[in-house]
Formats: C-alpha cells, sequence, structure tokens
C-alpha cells in the first residue's frame, strides 16, 4: 500500500513533456501526497482562500459531519513542488472563491461534483500507473497509495505517529496505529531477520 521515499522521488523526476495529461496527472498525485495524504475529494474542494502565504489549510470532508462543532483543521505546508504544481495547473486568475484546480465546475450539482471527482480519480489513477511502469515501480499505483505513502514515509523517517495523526486528520490515535499496522508489520519482519544475519559456521 505505500511506496519508499526513492519510489516516489522517481516519480517525481520522471520526464513528463510539459502541458500533456501524463504530466498533470502525475502531478495532481504528487499534490495529494505532499498535501498530507488527501484525497481527491478534499483536493478538487480546495479554494484560493484555503492558502494562507506559505500553508494551506482544511477540513476533510470525510470527517466534517463528526467534528461539526470541533472541526479539526489540517494544515499543510506549501513546499516548492506543491507551489510549481499550483501554479502550473492551477485556475487562472487565483479569485479566493476560484477551485485550486479545474476538477470541479461552478454550481455543479452533487451528483454532477460526485461523477466529476470519480472522473478525475480514474484519470490520475490511469496515468499514475503508466508514470510508475515506466520507472519500474512493481507495485500497483493509485491515489489510494498516495496517502499510504505519505504516512509511511514519515513513520520511516522517526517522525512520531501523532505528529501522523495530526497531518492525516484522524481524531484517535487508534486509528492512525490501526492504518500504520501494515507497516509496523513490515518493520517486524525486517528486523526481525536483522537476527539472522550473522555468518554461517564453517563446516569441519
Amino acid at each position: 500500500k505505500a511506496l519508499t521515499i526513492k519510489q516516489v522521488g522517481d516519480i517525481a523526476n520522471y520526464k513528463a513533456p510539459i502541458g500533456s495529461q501524463i504530466r498533470r496527472y502525475r502531478d495532481y498525485w504528487l499534490f495529494t501526497y505532499l498535501g498530507n495524504g488527501m484525497n481527491i475529494k478534499d483536493m478538487a474542494l480546495l479554494k484560493y482562500k484555503n492558502i494562507d502565504q506559505d500553508k494551506l489549510t482544511f477540513i476533510r470532508e470525510k470527517t466534517k459531519r463528526e467534528t461539526s462543532s470541533n472541526p479539526k483543521l489540517i494544515t499543510v505546508v506549501i513546499t516548492p513542488m506543491v507551489s510549481r504544481i499550483i501554479k502550473e495547473w492551477g485556475n487562472k486568475p487565483a479569485d479566493p472563491e476560484s477551485y485550486i484546480f479545474p476538477i470541479l465546475e461552478p454550481e455543479a450539482t452533487p451528483v454532477r461534483q460526485y461523477k466529476l471527482i470519480q472522473q478525475a480519480t480514474k484519470m490520475i489513477n490511469t496515468y499514475i500507473k503508466d508514470v510508475a511502469d515506466a520507472v519500474k515501480i512493481p507495485v500497483k499505483v493509485t491515489t489510494y497509495v498516495s496517502r499510504h505513502s505519505f504516512s509511511t514515509v514519515l513513520k520511516r523517517s522517526g517522525v512520531s505517529t501523532e505528529f501522523i495523526k495530526e497531518s492525516l486528520g484522524h481524531s484517535s490515535l487508534n486509528t492512525t496505529e490501526k492504518y500504520l499496522a501494515g507497516f509496523e508489520d513490515g518493520e517486524q519482519r525486517k528486523n526481525a531477520d536483522l537476527l539472522t544475519q550473522f555468518k554461517p559456521a564453517r563446516k569441519k
């Protein structure tokens, strides 16, 4: 479910032609990864008013109802790559009430909005597969993988589970720990292998 930092780097460094569809949707995938593993609906709903200098803040649509009395604000740092993606693919002009990315239509009905988000997800998954194949990543890469990659790369880098919890917008640490369960299992197996990395005894 998660890529290594090297594999993410291979995707980011893939030479996609300027203005091409494969570059657009590769960049959309990278944006979700760099955006705390945000899902496509949250990305589609972002507006320029969500940007404040070098940060972008939003509330996950998935948790809006359950946290309506105490909304959980997620903060994304606008790194140079995030900034480049917004400048390259964002709607112009950058009006506060305009969606950042040209995924949704103004005044779209909920049904139409759903269809446009599904369509964008499909396009991202189609093109990111092409990129992954081109850079020889041996696993199926999807929008779902970007969220797991975000959390797992941080965990592998020594970042606390508490910080990952806040970044993902989880209300419970237990949810984050379950989310990272696959990573923990992989680490346990790798560490168990370390116990037998000694030279075998010489035959007499």
